[in-house]
């Protein structure tokens, strides 16, 4: 276990059990008010979030933050952000596109009054405008994770680990891009704006260090230290095969259903993708199953 503490020994960590230790009271308080809040999160949860927060999204971040210095907060933090802002991002761009082309609802149901054939044109206009947006969208998605990386540390780090310009600018040189100063801090902007300058959202490091906070009140020969590395690489695991975790996890409740001969309408629905929404954005069980 020490090998495993000397590995991470220049990750940022909490301060697990310190001297002058919360109380057992205040930890039960902690915990109500992070599970109250988990609850309202995961029934509150949009069905259109989570697809930009996986896979090689992760991975980027990931690999970012690791150059960057950010710790693991910072870094989960960043991936809450990049996909709440996407997902509005796509939303706007798409409603824009729509918009331009005239093909709200009204202004289809009156075209299609008119001419089927001017619809159809209208429907390829769309496509053309929109493939356009996609391009010009991906060619600023370093961009953007980096402005979501900034306000991260911004929100959680002493001002000297702050992200600056100059760091992101060095990224994005040897990245091949030319994104200028100015260019930065409208980025940066565009995504506080998208957010509605909502920029705090839980993460599941703020309830993995809770829970370990209680685990050590509780054991004291828990080596916290040790646990909370090992349960930081599993997370960011869980964060680069998140969609696959969940799938399966779903295929085996369905199974669970199916073997007890108990497919009520209710049961049915709770294994649908919209019904086990609150699962996926359960973050106090992700938070317990990374650290067992």
């Amino acid at each position: 276990m020490q090998q495993i503490c000397e590995m991470f020994e220049s990750e940022s960590e909490p301060l697990f059990n310190a001297p002058n230790e919360l109380s057992a009271a205040v930890l039960d308080d902690c915990l109500f008010v992070l599970g109250t809040a988990n609850v309202d999160n995961a029934e509150r949860a949009s069905p259109a979030r989570g697809h930009f927060k996986e896979g090689h999204v992760a991975l980027l971040f990931i690999r970012l933050c690791h150059v960057l210095k950010q710790s693991a907060e910072v870094k989960c933090h960043a991936i809450e952000l990049y996909d709440a802002f996407m997902t509005e991002h796509v939303v706007q761009l798409r409603r824009h596109v729509r918009d331009a082309c005239g093909s709200d609802d009204r202004s289809k149901e009156r075209r299609r009054r008119r001419n089927r054939g001017k619809k159809e044109k209208m429907e390829e206009e769309v496509g053309r405008q929109w493939a356009m947006v996609v391009g010009r969208v991906r060619s600023q998605l370093l961009l953007r994770a980096l402005s979501c990386i900034q306000i991260a540390s911004k929100l959680l780090c002493r001002p000297s680990a702050v992200v600056s310009i100059d760091a992101i600018e060095e990224v994005l040189r040897k990245a091949g891009l030319r994104f200028g100063r100015t260019s930065i801090r409208k980025s940066e902007l565009r995504v506080l704006d998208a957010l509605g300058h909502h920029s705090t959202l839980p993460t599941p490091v703020v309830y993995l260090e809770s829970l370990l906070e209680i685990l050590g009140h509780n054991d004291q020969r828990v080596n916290l230290r040790a646990l909370y590395h090992v349960s930081l690489q599993v997370l960011d695991l869980f964060y680069l095969h998140r969609n696959r975790v969940y799938a399966e996890l779903m295929d085996r409740a369905m199974e669970g259903i199916r073997k007890r001969h108990l497919e009520s309408e209710d049961e049915r629905h709770s294994m649908s993708s919209s019904g086990f929404l609150p699962v996926t954005n359960d973050l106090m069980f992700a938070s317990t199953a990374v650290i067992s």
